[in-house]
């Protein structure tokens, strides 16, 4: 409300009324004017400014549009004009009800054509366009407005009544830029997809660019999904979807984004090792969403060397070792396991390589392997009286003796099959006897060394030499 200040208006309200006093005493009262006279009458005033005046018997009486007869109306005429196309706030309160009672058809406000004065632009009265009255009993006051829509131009503004007479009124006409109305409004994505701790800002585009009011209101229809600032920013909350709107000020016009919110995991693994017999497994759990996937790891099942014998070289050996895993996936040495070899592997004996897992496999797995003595080689057979000579190829190195097997199959079955120690290896010959009269005996030799193998002495034979044949005499 544009109420003034009481006091101030009392005191107003005498000086004026002590000015009509003595304009009734020097102005006619029964002065008239002319039908086409009244746009002589009008004052000129300044848009945003407050005149103060009153109806008085003075003023301009005369017909008004559209009521015949002897229906004549006194009017207060003001000049004004518009620097713009807008609108023009009316806005009027007094002490006297009588300015904003409409009571007759045509009592009330009026603007005329600055230049066709004739041609009546607005009208506001008892039936249409009508001024509402207010009162403020705080102020001691009515009050009542009312916004015009008006071209660049200019114009009269016109109060008329049937009676004059009335008290002192309070009167501002005001511009107003015209209100353009939103038409549209657009986002700068319908559909966007952002992680729960993330952020996106939605850009909102208003339609027509000049309109008034281009305040956006944003909403989201599941903030537990994503909140929206007053600025557009979406902030993700929890995994989900929800609908962004961004609504015109005045509530009629609106867009939509569909937000859908992810989980930025927050993964924890955990391994349950694989053994060499059995199977283990690789999880992979979000300690947020509680997504989770579970990976087999198959067990280590299939454990070799590359060779388990080896001949006395005087080389250190070390077999390598190859590690599959039940599905048939070679494993990697530097990631799944390491592999320890034992000292003294150029010599003669059994030695075990321990195969350590680590990473996705635990446990401990021993292999073993063996470096045998040379070979030797016969170097003559002589058949005997019911007996052969033999003499072989001396080897002492590393050596404990001798094995000579015969036979009368050649492929040595076991029941034919008869096998003679000689447990001193510098020996290179020996004799065999009491077999049967001209009968044909295969004949081969190898050597052996005694070594002790988990604290038992454990014979280590090399290869057997080329087999020979005899027929004894």
């Amino acid at each position: 409300m544009n109420l003034k200040n009481l006091s101030m208006k009392k005191s107003v309200l005498a000086l004026l009324a002590l000015v009509l006093l003595l304009s009734a005493t020097v102005l006619s009262a029964t002065t008239a004017h002319a039908a086409d006279g009244w746009p002589q009458s009008a004052v000129e005033m300044r848009l945003g400014t407050e005149v103060i005046d009153s109806m008085k018997e003075t003023d301009y009486h005369g017909a008004i549009e559209g009521v015949g007869g002897n229906n004549l109306y006194y009017w207060k005429v003001y000049e004004f004009s518009m620097e713009e196309d807008g609108l023009l706030d009316i806005y009027l309160e007094s002490e006297d009800a009588s300015y904003l009672s409409t009571a007759a058809e045509y009592d009330g406000f009026a603007i005329f054509d600055g230049e066709e004065p004739d041609n009546l632009v607005w009208r506001s009265c008892k039936k249409n366009y009508r001024m509402q009255k207010k009162y403020s009993s705080a102020q001691e006051m009515y009050y009542g407005s009312v916004k015009v829509s008006l071209k660049e131009g200019d114009y009269y503004f016109a109060i008329r009544q049937q009676k004059a007479g009335g008290g002192l009124y309070y009167l501002t006409l005001s511009y107003e830029k015209p209100v353009v109305n939103v038409t549209s409004v657009s986002l700068s994505r319908k559909k966007t997809t952002i992680k729960d701790d993330g952020k996106r800002t939605l850009k909102a585009t208003i339609l027509p660019s000049n309109a008034t009011n281009q305040a956006i209101e944003w909403s989201s229809s599941e903030p537990s999904v994503a909140t929206v600032s007053t600025r557009g920013v979406v902030q993700g909350v929890a995994p989900g979807t929800t609908t962004i709107t961004a609504t015109s000020e005045d509530g009629e016009i609106s867009a939509e984004c569909e937000v859908t919110v992810t989980c930025n995991h927050k993964y924890r693994t955990t391994i349950t090792p694989a053994s060499a017999k059995k199977d283990g497994r690789k999880q992979v759990k979000c300690s947020k969403c509680k997504d989770k996937t579970t990976t087999k790891i198959y067990a280590a099942g299939d454990i070799s060397l590359s060779k388990t014998s080896y001949v006395r070289d005087g080389k250190k050996h070390k077999p390598s070792v190859v590690v599959r895993d039940s599905n048939g996936k070679k494993l990697k040495a530097s990631k799944s396991y390491t592999v320890t070899y034992p000292k003294g592997t150029e010599n003669v004996g059994r030695y075990t390589v321990v195969i350590k897992f680590k990473g996705n496999y635990t446990g401990t797995v021993k292999k073993s392997f063996t470096v045998v003595p040379k070979a030797t080689s016969i170097k003559q057979v002589k058949p005997k009286k019911q007996g052969f000579a033999l003499t072989w190829k001396k080897q002492k190195v590393q050596s404990t003796g001798y094995e000579i097997a015969y036979s009368t199959d050649s492929n040595f079955s076991k029941t034919s099959t008869v096998k003679v120690l000689v447990d001193k290896n510098t020996k290179v010959s020996g004799k065999v006897s009491k077999l049967e009269k001209g009968k044909i005996y295969y004949v081969k030799i190898r050597v052996y060394t005694n070594t002790v193998v988990n604290g038992k002495t454990k014979a280590l034979y090399s290869d057997w030499s080329d087999i020979k044949a005899v027929v004894t005499l």
